[in-house]
């Protein structure tokens, strides 16, 4: 994750600079304890997942986001539960550092290998429209990867995801409001298992190495938008 409060504050005060800045990383247990899964489990829902440090093939050590997803519902569900079929991995900052200031960053560098499933990129913040309550419901979005990315026999994959490409939504549906994210108070980055009826019950499996900001988006041949697909 953070490798310190010291060295983050350093490149988030220094907006000449051009390398990207390491926002999470999984080089350690510690690292991955920085990180909590949430699932439908909470509610009567059958899905499942864990986080936790791994060696991979072509990394040194990554975070795996791994475990079961499910759109079935228990019989001691909550009584409102009607559909299920959601789980998902948070990371939060240093307690001595509880914002993320990305103001001169202008995207999110993820290096992820994927498993063919389609999956969401999170980000909670802190403003007075969504509050700072890190149990808030309003969550900023945008896809990370998608179905068509093919799955671990891709290989790894570095998917840069401008800021401004991240919209807000809230339990899942989009706001439809002229809301701007709130980049100097980021309180935590997180990847979600998209929940809808193409999405496949069964095991499931995402690989991070890092999550990186950069200043300026680079025409850069191997980073893509999940999105930017090439015209047929």
């Amino acid at each position: 994750l953070l490798k310190s409060v010291q060295n983050v504050a350093e490149k988030v005060k220094d907006p000449l600079s051009t390398e990207p800045f390491v926002v999470f990383e999984f080089k350690s247990a510690q690292d991955a304890a920085r990180w909590r899964v949430a699932s439908d489990s909470t509610f009567g829902g059958l899905s499942s997942g864990t986080i936790q440090v791994a060696e991979s093939q072509g990394a040194s050590t990554v975070g795996r986001f791994s475990g079961m997803y499910s759109k079935g519902i228990g019989p001691n569900a909550h009584p409102k539960l009607k559909k299920s079929g959601f789980v998902s991995m948070t990371g939060r900052t240093d307690s001595l550092s509880p914002y993320i200031d990305l103001e001169s960053y202008q995207s999110l560098i993820y290096r992820v290998k994927g498993d063919g499933r389609t999956y969401l990129a999170n980000l909670r913040t802190d403003n007075w429209v969504t509050g700072g309550d890190g149990n808030s419901e309003d969550i900023w979005q945008a896809v990370l990867l998608s179905k068509d990315d093919g799955g671990c026999d891709s290989g790894w994959k570095d998917v840069e995801i401008p800021l401004t490409s991240f919209v807000l939504t809230w339990k899942g549906r989009v706001v439809d409001a002229p809301v701007e994210l709130g980049k100097t108070k980021v309180t935590a980055l997180g990847i979600s298992l998209l929940g809808n009826d193409e999405q496949a019950e069964g095991p499931f499996c995402i690989e991070i190495e890092s999550i990186k900001a950069r200043h300026e988006l680079d025409a850069v041949s191997s980073i893509t938008h999940p999105d930017e697909k090439e015209a047929s």
